[in-house]
């Protein structure tokens, strides 16, 4: 049968990447919480809701010593 309206989104995603490197958890923190909201943003938008929110980051793989915040 011929679907005639569209399927409700199934995820929604709000990626980046950073120009310069990040050498403070406090700029992490800040671009984390800007970026949360965006998300929300385009949820609101499409009149969804979230159950879950999933943020990963991963560091430079071709520095030579990366930092790690864990």
């Amino acid at each position: 049968p011929l679907e005639t309206a569209a399927a409700a989104k199934q995820s929604t995603a709000v990626t980046r990447s950073f120009g310069t490197p990040v050498t403070t958890l406090d700029r992490l923190q800040s671009a984390l919480a800007s970026y949360a909201s965006r998300a929300a943003e385009k949820l609101r938008s499409q009149r969804q809701v979230a159950r879950h929110m999933q943020i990963f980051w991963h560091t430079n793989r071709h520095q030579a010593h990366p930092r790690s915040w864990s």
